[in-house]
């Protein structure tokens, strides 16, 4: 479970310490480093908490951000040159 751990963190982009703040952590980024090493029982909240903060990341990438772009600008990007300085 503790290499599923840091393969989220790693497609998320986040360095432990960052994502051990996500997670709630806070300043004991290395409990959470022992979790993801393996030399600690990973508790099943851990896991779970990592795996709802992935899918969101997800979610907004995927689903949010596009539907939100494609609403402002139906018609695709504005052309700068065509626009001027937006």
């Amino acid at each position: 479970m503790h290499v599923k751990l840091k393969k989220i963190r790693i497609q998320m982009g986040y360095s432990v310490r960052g994502f051990a703040e996500l997670l709630g952590f806070g300043r004991k980024h290395s409990t959470y480093q022992c979790y993801e090493d393996g030399r600690r029982a990973l508790p099943a909240e851990v896991l779970q908490a990592a795996q709802a903060a992935y899918r969101r990341d997800r979610n907004f990438f995927t689903k949010e951000l596009p539907k939100h772009i494609d609403d402002a600008t139906p018609n695709g990007c504005p052309n700068e040159a065509a626009k001027g300085a937006w």
